[in-house]
């Protein structure tokens, strides 16, 4: 379970960015930034104690960027299997990848096994010189 502390680290980020955004310091965009699609976004932490630096995500990308932060909180929480949310995923592991991540790391961050993670990557390399040959 969360500590205390992680718990008021949390809660103190998502009051910061509700003020900041009431205030118009923080404006949310009307696309998500991890899939594109358009419409409702929120604002995700990849760290608490920046709570300003967020990332605007729709609900499904949200929900599966925070998925490895809540199992590791011991909040389990399932995803969905469907196109969406595998598009998305396969963008963050790309992300973490071009970020100079091992595919250990990654696999650690997102909790998943290593083969995934690789298999993702790999997918993503076929597409690219896929596109390059035409």
């Amino acid at each position: 379970m969360p500590s205390s502390k992680d718990n008021d680290l949390i809660r103190k980020a998502r009051i910061v960015v509700h003020h900041a955004r009431q205030q118009g310091v923080l404006v949310s965009p009307n696309r998500c930034t991890l899939c594109g699609t358009e419409g409702y976004v929120v604002a995700h932490h990849d760290d608490y104690s920046k709570p300003l630096d967020v990332r605007w995500l729709c609900k499904k990308c949200h929900m599966l960027l925070d998925t490895p932060v809540h199992k590791k909180l011991g909040r389990e929480k399932g995803i969905p299997s469907n196109n969406h949310h595998k598009d998305a995923r396969n963008a963050e592991i790309i992300s973490l990848f071009h970020d100079r991540l091992t595919h250990r790391e990654i696999a650690e961050r997102m909790a998943m096994r290593i083969s995934t993670v690789s298999m993702a990557i790999k997918r993503c390399n076929d597409k690219i010189k896929k596109g390059e040959q035409k």
